[in-house]
């Protein structure tokens, strides 16, 4: 009898781990929507593109795939990995956040990249220079050093917001909320920079 209820209790258990297998796992490894595709190592996290935060999935190996809207984009993205070591709870180690802009296609091929990271003094020691590139098609585009940790531009909330914010909505919303006197010097700025073109 008991080798009855021992196969039995093998039977169900197998039969429930084979049910887990046909569900989605709860940590998606795709993140945005749209129709360009971006590939991005687990360590690396993108903070936000077109100034509207992502929430990267906090993955310990592998790639996410980040999905957006054809177009000029801004991608703002940071290194973070945790090096542990066997007398250490956890040693997360950082680079500044770098702005990634490039005009996307939807049949084009990205990826997000970083020098290879073997050991924890590698990482420290590349965080000042936070080399941080989009490998597309035919180019590499560097990442540029960023002011503020995070690029954060408000937008106001209505029920004519559009779903995929451009940079086009960025500058109207900078304009909007800009002071007269910053319009004025705006104005002057576009009209040096532009003249004789």
């Amino acid at each position: 009898m008991r080798t009855y209820i021992l196969s039995f209790f093998t039977l169900l258990t197998t039969a429930l781990l084979a049910g887990c297998g046909a569900i989605a796992p709860l940590n998606s490894t795709d993140v945005g929507s749209g129709s360009v595709s971006v590939t991005v190592p687990s360590t690396l996290v993108v903070v936000s593109v077109n100034g509207k935060s992502v929430d990267a999935p906090n993955l310990y190996e592998g790639n996410y795939t980040l999905h957006m809207a054809e177009g000029s984009q801004r991608i703002i993205v940071r290194y973070e990995a945790n090096w542990n070591s066997q007398g250490e709870s956890g040693f997360i180690i950082e680079w500044p956040p770098v702005a990634i802009d490039y005009d996307f296609k939807s049949n084009g091929t990205y990826s997000l990249n970083h020098p290879v990271v073997n050991d924890q003094e590698t990482a420290q020691a590349l965080s000042a220079s936070s080399p941080i590139w989009l490998q597309t098609d035919a180019e590499k585009v560097e990442g540029k050093a960023v002011v503020e940790k995070h690029e954060a531009i408000s937008y106001v909330i209505s029920s004519e917001a559009p779903e995929q914010v451009t940079r086009l909505d960025q500058l109207k919303d900078l304009w909007e909320s800009s002071s007269a006197k910053d319009q004025a010097d705006f104005l002057q700025w576009v009209k040096t920079n532009t003249s004789g073109q």
